[in-house]
């Protein structure tokens, strides 16, 4: 009798523990991690060994209002230079370049001393 008594009990317990919970808070998407900027690097190329200097991440996604600094830590120039002309930019060894970037959209950029060499910023 004890046992049939305390069964209805912990049900309701239960449920009212499981009905008294917050809701989750939804989660933040984008990798961006709330930040307003990103970094693109161009890493030393071991041009001995025919390796294709690259964009480092080759694409960023930052918000509208964010920028993004490139840094050419490569022993030789490179360009950053946008696929519409929006921007140009020549970096020596250990030069380094900012945007910021007011609009959305995606822009698409490239080396243009290196063939192959491409990167994308994604403004949301």
């Amino acid at each position: 009798m004890r046992k049939q008594g305390l069964a209805p009990a912990v049900i309701v317990v239960l449920l009212l523990t499981a009905c008294s919970k917050a809701p989750a808070a939804p989660s933040v998407g984008g990798g961006g991690g709330g930040t307003n900027s990103a970094s693109v690097s161009i890493p030393l190329t071991d041009y001995g060994g025919n390796q294709t200097p690259q964009f480092q991440p080759v694409q960023v996604t930052i918000p509208v209002g964010g920028s993004v600094s490139w840094r050419n830590n490569d022993s030789t120039d490179h360009t950053v230079t946008s696929d519409t002309n929006v921007f140009n930019a020549a970096l020596g060894a250990g030069g380094s370049f900012n945007r910021t970037f007011a609009t959305a959209g995606t822009f698409t950029y490239s080396c243009s001393i290196h063939s192959g060499m491409n990167g994308r910023v994604v403004v949301q």
